[in-house]
């Protein structure tokens, strides 16, 4: 029983031993997979990290690479194509109808584009209309005084016709044949005022070129020749001697002296003295065509508006207020400008139109 006692002491105290290495083995190898496990927390630790990082500068990238496209195609595309759309629209509100509208692309601004193409080609054929309307305006003053031209000489061919058939009922052909000869002058003076006429009622299609200034003037005044002499109106002229070119149409500015020494004798109906003074001088390479009238002037709260469709200053009905802004936009067309003074009695109207060969000589000098 002894033997037994110290047998079971004996395994007792090997199982205590053993338990006790069985636990310290597990503590170790529970210290070990904890150390394993916060090894590993730390790697997942770093890659999250490292991953967050890289992920941050893809975000970036992205980002840059985003504004980068769009800054080409909204900046050069859309934004560039909007700008210059704009400046076309300032080109036209300027009064420049013949500027080109930047067309091209699918989209709302190409929309806008044609849009504005149609507007322009309106505008044009309006502003041809008027322009052909103020003409015919021109036309019907002048009239009266064209129908007084025109009487003299037919009262003088119907004069000369009877005194050729007295002649030739006398027996005295040879001296008939004069009076003949003076009415084929007179039908061929009255021949080439008709066809001026037509010309000037023609639709323009002339091109910028050089025209003779001094022809240009002595037609305007001639067309006008009526109403100045039953007007009583004295025409003083002041014009360079030797050629006399500027750039510009024949007809048109024709139509535009007829115009602005039209509207001179209506301002000097009724006034006590009645002169039209017609300068022109050369400046650079400008030529200035001054009218300067005896007449009731413009006041300065008009002189702003002057130049613009439907305004006038005559009483309803003598006007549609159109030939002043036709002449101011045909002049443009040239090239040139126009301004309007009215400093004392009377208003100045002032013509800047390029001197012909100017424009050569300024190429030749860049």
């Amino acid at each position: 029983a002894l033997q037994l006692r110290r047998g079971n002491a004996a395994m007792l105290a090997d199982t205590a031993k053993l338990v006790q290495n069985f636990r310290a083995d597990a503590n170790k190898m529970a210290l070990a997979i904890k150390e394993d496990a916060l090894g590993e927390t730390a790697r997942t630790g770093a890659i999250t990290a490292r991953a967050k990082t890289l992920l941050l500068w893809a975000a970036l990238g992205t980002i840059l690479i985003a504004i980068s496209v769009v800054w080409f195609y909204v900046g050069r595309n859309l934004v560039g194509r909007v700008r210059r759309l704009s400046a076309t629209m300032g080109r036209m509100a300027e009064g420049d109808f013949e500027a080109e509208v930047p067309m091209g692309g699918q989209d709302e601004i190409s929309d806008m584009a044609a849009a504005l193409e149609v507007f322009r080609t309106r505008i044009t054929k309006t502003q041809n209309e008027l322009v052909q309307a103020g003409k015919l305006a021109a036309l019907g003053q002048m009239a009266a005084g064209i129908a007084h031209d025109l009487n003299q000489p037919l009262a003088a061919i119907k004069f000369q016709a009877h005194n050729a058939r007295v002649l030739i009922d006398s027996g005295r052909p040879g001296a008939a044949l004069e009076n003949i000869v003076k009415m084929s002058d007179l039908s061929s003076r009255m021949a080439a005022k008709i066809n001026h006429l037509k010309t000037l009622a023609r639709k323009p299609s002339e091109t910028v070129q050089d025209v003779d200034l001094r022809q240009t003037v002595s037609s305007a005044l001639d067309l006008l020749h009526g109403r100045i002499q039953s007007m009583a109106v004295e025409i003083v002229q002041h014009l360079p001697e030797g050629d006399l070119y500027v750039r510009g149409g024949q007809n048109r500015l024709e139509q535009v002296l007829i115009n602005i020494i039209g509207n001179a004798l209506d301002a000097m109906q009724g006034a006590r003295e009645k002169q039209l003074t017609i300068t022109v001088a050369r400046k650079g390479a400008r030529t200035l065509i001054r009218i300067r009238d005896t007449g009731h002037g413009v006041g300065a709260e008009k002189m702003t508006r002057i130049f613009d469709p439907f305004f006038t200053t005559k009483e309803v009905g003598k006007g549609l207020g159109l030939g002043l802004s036709i002449s101011y936009n045909i002049i443009k067309d040239f090239g040139g400008s126009m301004e309007v003074n009215s400093a004392g009695d009377g208003a100045e109207f002032t013509i800047i139109l390029l001197t012909s060969g100017a424009r050569t000589q300024q190429s030749e000098g860049r």
